[in-house]
């Protein structure tokens, strides 16, 4: 299954094991939230990754210091859950990836373990994607609404059932299920 074969609407409709199969073969799914709506709408390039005065001195080899949200790695900060980026903006986004065009962090180097397979496992600075993503391997989620502690797969079918589109009950994960139930009987919105 491509994941150019489901909409994003339709993300929320199957099981998390076809979730995971839909970034395509070697590839993982990444997260990264930003301002801009439309900041991946012809893909993820590399040469406009924003370089703020901390990227270019240590691009140059000179001190520069991290700030959580405004990193000194040369590429787009990624992480392997939306809840570990919504707090950068308001626009939600999902690549399909090789891990292979992942790296550790800069600011993470030496005083963690060099896998990049750890840092997004276990959600401290992610990972620093650093080649090009084509348009076909971008999903554009939408506004960061509600996402706090979700996976991707329950994101997007936090997403089905706000618009309203049947997701299976065997699909649905426990956490959205009692979510789900509690905005039913607290009148809140779900």
């Amino acid at each position: 299954m491509s994941h150019r074969a489901l909409s994003p609407d339709q993300f929320g409709t199957v099981s998390r094991e076809e979730y995971e199969a839909a970034a395509g073969p070697g590839r993982r799914w990444v997260y990264h939230a930003s301002e801009d709506p439309e900041a991946f709408k012809e893909g993820v390039r590399m040469e406009n990754v924003p370089q703020n005065l901390a990227r270019r001195r240590y691009a140059a080899g000179e001190p520069s210091e991290y700030a959580p949200g405004r990193g000194i790695g040369q590429g787009t900060y990624v992480g392997s859950q939306p809840h570990e980026v919504e707090g950068y903006g308001h626009w939600m986004h999902q690549f399909a990836v090789p891990m292979h065009h992942l790296e550790v962090p800069p600011e993470s180097k030496g005083y963690k373990p060099e896998d990049v397979e750890y840092h997004l496992s276990h959600g401290g600075t992610g990972a620093l994607l650093t080649r090009d993503v084509p348009r076909e391997h971008v999903v554009d989620v939408g506004r960061t609404r509600g996402y706090g502690g979700l996976t991707g797969h329950e994101m997007h079918q936090l997403i089905a059932l706000r618009a309203g589109h049947p997701v299976p009950e065997e699909h649905l994960t426990e956490r959205l299920k009692d979510r789900r139930r509690m905005a039913k009987e607290r009148g809140w919105e779900l």
